[in-house]
Order: C-alpha cells, then sequence, then structure tokens
C-alpha cells in the first residue's frame, strides 16, 4: 500500500486515447452554496434595477403631466373667492359674509403683515412648525408621514406644509388628482414655485 494512489483519470477512445478526467457524480443534498449566492445575487441586482427603472418612467411620466397641468396655474387662483360662513354650536348657519369693501364691491383679501403675530404662531405651532425654514414642501416631515403610513398599511397623514395645503384646496380641489401621489407631486413642484 505504499506509494499507491487512486488515478482519476481514464483513457477515451474519442479523444484519441488521450487521458481525460472522469466527471464526479453529482451528490444529492450538497448544494453549492456559492453558486447559489451568486444566482441569488444576480436576480436580486436584476430585480433592482427593472424594478428602478420602472419606477424611474412612472416618476418621470407623473411629473410631465404635472407640469403640464402646472401651466394652468397663476397666483390669483389661490385667492379666497368664497364667503366665510358662521355657524352656531348646534350647526346651523347664523350669518354668510362675503366681507366686501365698501368701495369696490369685492372681497378683501388681507395681506401677511395685517395678521396679529399671535396668530400666525399658532397657525405655525399647529399646522407646520418648520414653515420658515423650508421652501414650500418639508422632506423631513414628508419622509416621516411615508414611514409612518407604511408602519400602519394606509394613508394615516399626508405630511403637507402650509403652503401645499393652500395649493391643495386652492388648484387641485376640482381635479383628477384629489388623493393620489401625483398630486402630492404637483403640491411640491407648485409650492417650490411660489416660495421665494
Amino acid at each position: 500500500m505504499g506509494n499507491e494512489f487512486h488515478d482519476n483519470t481514464q483513457k477515451d477512445p474519442l479523444h484519441g486515447g488521450e487521458k481525460v478526467k472522469k466527471k464526479k457524480p453529482f451528490k444529492k443534498g450538497k448544494l453549492n452554496w456559492k453558486k447559489v449566492g451568486k444566482v441569488t445575487l444576480y436576480s436580486v441586482l436584476i430585480l433592482c434595477l427593472v424594478g428602478g427603472l420602472t419606477v424611474g418612467i412612472y416618476a418621470y411620466n407623473v411629473v410631465n403631466k404635472v407640469i403640464k397641468q402646472a401651466e394652468n396655474f397663476d397666483l390669483e387662483s389661490l385667492k379666497s373667492k368664497e364667503s366665510s360662513q358662521v355657524f352656531d354650536a348646534k350647526g346651523e348657519l347664523i350669518e354668510n359674509r362675503a366681507f366686501i369693501n365698501d368701495d369696490s364691491g369685492y372681497r378683501v383679501n388681507v395681506e401677511y403683515d395685517d395678521f396679529p403675530q399671535v396668530l400666525v404662531d399658532a397657525i405655525v405651532a399647529a399646522e407646520d412648525s418648520r414653515f420658515f425654514e423650508h421652501n414650500g414642501f418639508d422632506i423631513p416631515r414628508i419622509v416621516k408621514t411615508a414611514i409612518t403610513n407604511f408602519v400602519h398599511g394606509g394613508i394615516t397623514g399626508g405630511g403637507s406644509t402650509i403652503t401645499q395645503q393652500v395649493i391643495k384646496k386652492s388648484f387641485f380641489q376640482d381635479t383628477e388628482y384629489q388623493n393620489s401621489y401625483e398630486r402630492k407631486i404637483g403640491e411640491i413642484y407648485l409650492a417650490m414655485q411660489i416660495t421665494p
């Protein structure tokens, strides 16, 4: 038994008698984890690429649609044309007031400087605490809302800034975008356009 070893080759008559290595028989139950890992990695990369491309094409189309819709946008559309209604504790209408300017007969829109600072502080604290820090939309607030919506399995909040809320109520009120991501993108786009 001293110098004996097993030769894993044999002569192959099809290859001119050259020695060829015998293939090892496949053993059941043993997987080549390296190959499985590569195939899995490539599959995940391809799925991510296709998914990213699909999302990118969709986003491009949505943004183009929103930009075309926004061409009809006019700052005057943000001014309220409706009358103010006052209700009592029972929900019955007490007064319907248009706040008419005596000289022109039209509604008087109040300028920002005419609001008391206490009112401004109260609205900002309740609706958009970072109002004076962003340019019409608040990325941290949107991300936080997206995570909250995902965790709860549905839309629990919109993450809109005051600017976005005004745009939604005045410009997107009667459009097909009422409750959609397209409307949200439109709000962000228009908020960036009108915020100095």
